[in-house]
């Protein structure tokens, strides 16, 4: 759409009041502003991300959420994207995009999207790994024990090869219930 065909409004532009009715029906949170900070607009999503005990209400306390270094770089570049970790432990991914007419400060469009439960996952599925990586580690070496063990037993009396062969063996075994647990842990996780 060219500048002068913006100029002309057409009939079924929808109004004000249509864009503030679809935004409260997004799960994201969405706050408008004018180009100079001025908040227009929350839906209730982007109001539920304030702390309790704040007013309801407050769209400026809303656009306080957002870090003013974001905001002047999506003023300077059209947008700007980055997480953003609220007080309460919630993580968002942040968005903004701005526009703005020569001569004009322009609107900006916040987007406030909840990762926090993807954010967690990850973190569990690390921890896991981690955890996983240790097993692996301890195993290898209770095996490489019991290699050893092996070729040191070829040189001693029959009697005590066997018992040096029965403890490897049993520290083997013990190590293998554990990784069949995380590995089934790890199948069942989404």
């Amino acid at each position: 759409m060219s500048v002068s065909s913006a100029s002309r409004v057409p009939a079924d532009i929808p109004s004000f009041v249509d864009i503030q009715a679809l935004t409260e029906l997004m799960d994201d949170g969405v706050l408008l502003c004018r180009g100079d900070d001025r908040a227009l607009h929350a839906n209730a999503s982007a109001l539920a991300l304030l702390p309790e005990g704040e007013e309801p209400e407050s769209l400026q306390a809303v656009l306080e959420l957002v870090p003013a270094e974001a905001r002047r770089v999506a003023r300077a570049t059209g947008r700007w994207n980055g997480e953003l970790a609220l007080e309460d432990g919630r993580i968002l991914q942040l968005r903004i995009y701005h526009h703005h007419a020569p001569g004009d400060d322009g609107y900006a469009l916040i987007l406030f999207h909840d990762i926090s439960e993807g954010h967690a996952r990850q973190q569990e599925l690390q921890r896991r790994h981690a955890q996983l990586r240790q097993t692996l580690i301890r195993l290898a070496g209770t095996q490489e024990q019991l290699v050893q063990s092996e070729k040191d037993g070829v040189h001693r009396p029959a009697g005590r090869r066997r018992g040096a062969r029965d403890q490897q063996s049993d520290r083997l075994r013990a190590f293998q219930p554990g990784i069949a647990a995380r590995n089934t842990c790890t199948a069942c996780s989404p």
